[in-house]
């Protein structure tokens, strides 16, 4: 659709000579071989390469300038029948050859023309470049005779032995990760955490050493197999540096599998390196080490299956396809099949079909292309994304949106651009039906909105903390000091087990001088009532020596039972949680003060005063699950939604949920677990205190069981919440709206 279709130029008559010679400056290599010979042209001016297929390379080979159509129609008829070339097919492979520089015109007064196209050409130069700011390139040395030199310490690296073994040592170490997943998960902070965490620099840090292993592979495999590199220099890839090499002469070698291998090289370090790292990993200990061999495992791996091992991207993995498949310019083709179907659609305009008859063929080509024009703007909105939420953090939103802006201006200006161009010269040439493109139109928009409008289910994910739905706090009612304690988090305990016994030197004192009182009134009183008979004052004495007795007595009771209270029984059956964190006490009792909880051993002999929180007796045949959720995301919810949970515990065993509360406050703590494992984002605020880097808001589920089942009381896991099906525009706003949100 972005190319015109062909008119007849000045040399279209069938008799007269093409005024167009080929240019004689151009390296051309047979580099396909047995049905279908593909040969390489290389433009030494502009380095870049072209491919033809047979047909090609015949018409290309005839352009001497005084050859015409006819006598090439009848040299390729003569020397390839029953094949035939269409005059069409000739005039439109001549204008490509001319747009992209391979031919001159041979006629005078047309230097005007060859200016403009030259400018042309310069000005999509400029466009090209400022699209791909995402990969800008600064050439810098020529590294081929230093390669030449360092080729044998590396040799043996591409020798079929050390393939062999290298892709042994990969399966073992992918049986590795699967055994280890769950440690992979665990260890792999979340992005959000990711950034704020200062990690960041060591994973750019990363991708860049990994980067520049890449292409130095790419280069050493080129002089392995007898290619030349000239061209090494720096590139920022997603504003990351590292390291590029131009091996593009590899392309001029005829046996593809030479090809495949270079092409290849940089994936095949990519894995040797994520194998020997993911072996390192599962043997060291957690330490700088160990979290380096995970970035690069990680990296080398993702970065292989994503970017560079993909063929929908003009990477290593889409020239390996193209050999494999021997189908040069895989992705011009491709794409110019899509145009020819969106041509026919929209215009009523064919375009030749060099696979007529051959549907099948037609159809993986035509998916190849769209696949591979959808996934580019995948790759594009997932850099910007990185990008803004790198950026997030130091308020620098809007470059990034102005960056994203830019870009994407300069794709649809370009796309709408040529169609316009298109459409242009269907008007010249008459053949431009508005009222069918108006009716296609008016189709495609209606069967997007449709596309957009089908509602799908949606699902929210959140880190969990496994929680009792019922607990008995056991408080201190009689302050004293830790003298015993049998108390150990996770531990089974009966009604009326012992639990703790704490000393109170002054409140036995108090008791012990109570008792004395008492006794004492008590022979006070029996001695005046002995007394009374010969004495009227001790009878007038006994009803108040009475009334202290009551009060002694009462006193006795009561610090009797404060004295009782020191020891400490399980109100209840269930499991023993810690309590509260000790606060720093202001009694002149305290003679030392612990951190941390109360039952820590630690914390023997510290004074614990009334309305401490000792621990906690979770009831263990019924469970909740505490949900940490983005606020955006919490607003969403309502009660009875259901949840899916997956605790480290038992990661093969998925339990199911009910919502039974939606925190109204954000959380002002985070749960020190979630920190050690970078479950949920923070960052310090002002007084140094870590607080969550975005509002979150607590969830509760309550775990629903049909079988009994045990789980342990304060470990994490991951939940799925399921919501009502939405459709995709309603999501895709909500999403852009709560991501894209700045202030200039």
């Amino acid at each position: 659709m972005t190319s015109a279709p062909p008119t007849s130029p000045p040399f279209s008559e069938k008799q007269s000579p093409i005024p167009v010679r080929r240019r004689k400056d151009l390296i051309v290599q047979q580099t396909g071989e047995g049905s279908h010979p593909v040969w390489t042209v290389k433009d030494p001016i502009s380095e870049r390469f072209f491919q033809l297929r047979q047909a090609d390379y015949f018409v290309f080979l005839n352009l001497d300038g005084q050859t015409s159509l006819e006598e090439i129609q009848q040299r390729f008829f003569k020397s390839h029948s029953p094949r035939q070339l269409s005059e069409e097919q000739i005039l439109i492979f001549v204008q490509r050859l001319f747009s992209q520089g391979l031919v001159h015109i041979e006629k005078f007064g047309l230097a005007d023309s060859i200016l403009e196209r030259r400018t042309r050409l310069e000005a999509n130069e400029r466009k090209q470049k400022l699209s791909s700011i995402l990969a800008i390139r600064f050439r810098g040395i020529d590294p081929d005779t230093t390669l030449e030199r360092c080729l044998p310490f590396v040799n043996w690296l591409f020798s079929p032995v050390c393939f062999v073994l290298s892709m042994l040592l990969s399966l073992f170490a992918i049986g590795i990760v699967v055994a280890e997943w769950e440690s992979v998960t665990r260890e792999m902070p979340r992005f959000g955490t990711f950034l704020k965490s200062g990690q960041f620099i060591w994973f750019a840090v990363t991708i860049g050493c990994i980067k520049v292993v890449h292409e130095l592979a790419h280069a050493f495999a080129c002089k392995r197999f007898g290619g030349e590199c000239h061209e090494l220099g720096a590139m920022l890839l997603a504003f990351t540096p590292c390291l590029y090499c131009n091996v593009s002469d590899s392309w001029l070698m005829k046996n593809r599998w030479h090809r495949i291998a270079i092409a290849g090289a940089g994936i095949y370090v990519e894995i040797l390196m994520a194998s020997i790292c993911t072996l390192l990993w599962h043997w060291s200990i957690p330490g700088t080490i160990h979290t380096i061999c995970l970035y690069i495992m990680v990296i080398s791996s993702v970065s292989t299956v994503l970017l560079n091992g993909n063929p929908l991207l003009r990477y290593d993995g889409y020239y390996i396809l193209s050999d494999l498949v021997g189908l040069p310019n895989l992705r011009s083709r491709s794409q110019g099949l899509v145009q020819g179907w969106l041509s026919q659609l929209f215009f009523g305009v064919r375009t030749p079909d060099p696979l007529r008859g051959q549907p099948l063929s037609k159809t993986l080509l035509g998916l190849y292309g769209i696949l591979s024009g959808l996934y580019i703007w995948f790759v594009i909105f997932a850099i910007l994304w990185m990008l803004y939420q790198v950026a997030k953090p130091y308020g620098l939103e809007a470059v990034v949106i102005a960056l994203g802006v830019l870009l994407l201006s300069l794709r649809v200006t370009g796309l709408f651009g040529n169609i316009l161009k298109f459409m242009k010269s269907l008007q010249q040439q008459k053949k431009f039906r508005p009222f069918r493109f108006g009716i296609a139109v008016a189709l495609a928009t209606g069967g997007l909105y449709g596309l957009l409008m089908l509602e799908f289910p949606r699902r929210l994910t959140a880190p969990c903390i496994v929680e009792a739905h019922e607990t008995l706090p056991v408080f201190i009612s009689s302050p004293g000091k830790i003298e015993f304690q049998k108390l150990t988090p996770g531990e089974a305990v009966n009604q009326g087990d012992l639990l703790a016994t704490l000393t109170n030197r002054n409140l036995e004192r108090e008791v012990l001088e109570l008792e004395v009182k008492v006794v004492q009134q008590k022979k006070k009183i029996d001695l005046l009532i002995t007394q009374q008979v010969d004495n009227p004052d001790a009878a007038a004495e006994i009803p108040s020596a009475r009334a202290k007795l009551l009060n002694y007595e009462d006193r006795f009771e009561r610090k009797q039972a404060e004295l009782e209270r020191l020891t400490l029984h399980a109100p209840g059956s269930g499991v023993l949680l810690p309590g509260e964190k000790l606060m720093k006490s202001e009694s002149t009792n305290d003679e030392f003060q612990r951190t941390g909880f109360a039952i820590e051993k630690i914390n023997d002999g510290a004074w614990l005063e009334v309305g401490t929180m000792l621990c906690r007796i979770a009831d263990d045949s019924a469970y909740e699950a505490v949900l940490y959720l983005n606020q955006s995301d919490a607003v969403l919810l309502s009660r009875k939604s259901t949840a899916s949970i997956i605790v480290t515990q038992s990661p093969g065993m998925v339990l199911t949920g009910e919502i039974i509360e939606i925190a109204t406050e954000p959380l002002k703590v985070i749960p020190p677990i979630l920190i050690r494992e970078n479950m949920i984002p923070f960052a310090p605020d002002g007084s140094g205190q870590l607080q969550p880097a975005y509002p979150i808001h607590e969830v509760r589920v309550r775990i629903i069981s049909s079988e009994k089942i045990k789980l342990a009381i304060g470990q994490t896991g991951n939940a799925t919440i399921h919501l009502a099906p939405e459709p995709v525009l309603t999501t895709l706003t909500r999403v852009l709206r709560q991501t894209f949100t700045f202030e200039l």
